[in-house]
């Protein structure tokens, strides 16, 4: 079965931080028999097995596009400017669904990359993340959606189950839509944790810096500096944002260092967040490595925190400070952060479990499925 694997955002390397999941994915996905997968995105370490279709011109401008963060950021920070920006994205996308023309299933991350589509014939496959979501409520983008999804076979796979209701409502009916969770990697879950009783905590925040994704996190998380214990925040400077001197600031990372350097000795992971979130990627990481997490109370975090058991979902400074104080415990900090580990091998599981789920609905959007 040969399949187009369509991306907007990847790492450049192996050591970015941008688009990391989807190299994941396609790993995963390059890893499964009788699959022929072919790729359109950004530049960037590729499995062996698959086969590179972006032209040149197309991969310089969507390097360009990513480095100055992406389409759904353009559109959030510079609106109407940026609609040029993505005309030029669905004229490439365009282009490349008439050339290949010998393609069995298109894998498109994002909604709004599976426009051109519209007239192809070609069965798409369509990941949704919590961006996607904020561009629906464009009349627009969702006007165009619903047109294409009426003409092609298709199934929409959200990365979490609480998305179903909200793209039930915005798209049409007979809109086929089926929730697969994103997995992790499994050296996720080998890493082996350490508090040590006589040193000061180091609690974790791990995101793109924005306002909206800093959220409640200077206030609340002054505490954490008070009492002796340190916050460690990870992350690019994607909007101007102020950090308090009693945080320390690392910039950007990647995987392996918070996975071999960080997780290892952290009492946790923090995020505050009220951004547009699916289920946050370094939420499960975090978790599948053993870390509790302390989050704010949005639909993406419900979705995975267990309250009181894998982590603890926050509404204001009081439930913060009653949620600190519990996993300054040792003995509960190490008991949520393994109840966290287990939910994740048990509800979530690896990139692979996530891949053999994407080839079955490759399968049932094959014309002669039965």
């Amino acid at each position: 079965m040969k399949v187009l694997f369509v991306t907007t955002s990847y790492p450049a390397k192996e050591d970015d931080w941008k688009g990391r999941f989807i190299l994941d994915m396609l790993t995963a996905l390059s890893r499964i028999n009788g699959l022929s997968l072919y790729y359109w995105g950004p530049t960037g370490p590729l499995p062996d097995s698959v086969i590179n279709v972006t032209r040149g011109n197309e991969a310089a401008w969507l390097d360009n596009l990513l480095a100055s963060g992406g389409i759904a950021n353009a559109l959030r920070v510079h609106p109407v400017k940026s609609y040029l920006t993505a005309a030029r994205l669905l004229y490439y996308l365009r282009c490349l669904y008439r050339r290949e023309r010998e393609i069995d299933v298109v894998h498109v991350n994002w909604l709004q990359n599976a426009i051109p589509l519209y007239g192809s014939k070609k069965p798409a496959l369509i990941t949704v993340l919590g961006t996607d979501l904020a561009l629906l409520n464009k009349p627009l983008i969702r006007s165009l959606m619903t047109r294409m999804l009426k003409k092609i076979r298709h199934v929409i796979t959200p990365n979490a189950e609480w998305m179903l209701d909200p793209l039930q409502s915005t798209l049409s009916p007979g809109t086929q839509i089926n929730p697969i969770p994103f997995g992790v990697s499994e050296h996720w879950f080998q890493v082996k944790r350490e508090i040590k009783p006589d040193l000061s905590k180091k609690w974790l925040v791990i995101l793109r810096i924005t306002p909206e994704k800093i959220g409640q996190l200077f206030e609340w998380g002054r505490v954490i500096s008070e009492t002796g214990d340190q916050l460690h925040l990870f992350g690019p400077m994607q909007e101007a944002v102020k950090i308090p001197s009693w945080i320390h600031y690392h910039g950007p990372t990647y995987p392996d260092e918070l996975r071999t350097d960080w997780y290892t000795q952290a009492a946790g992971l923090i995020t505050l967040s009220q951004h547009d979130e699916g289920r946050p990627q370094v939420i499960l990481e975090a978790m599948a490595s053993g870390l509790p997490v302390i989050t704010s109370d949005i639909p993406a975090h419900k979705n995975v925190i267990v309250q009181g058991k894998t982590g603890w979902i926050v509404k204001d400074k009081d439930d913060f400070l009653s949620a600190y104080k519990a996993l300054s415990d040792n003995e509960i900090n190490l008991r949520m952060g393994n109840e966290a580990q287990s939910w994740m091998r048990n509800e979530i599981g690896t990139w692979d479990d996530c891949a053999k789920k994407y080839h079955l609905l490759y399968q049932t959007l094959q014309p002669d499925f039965d």
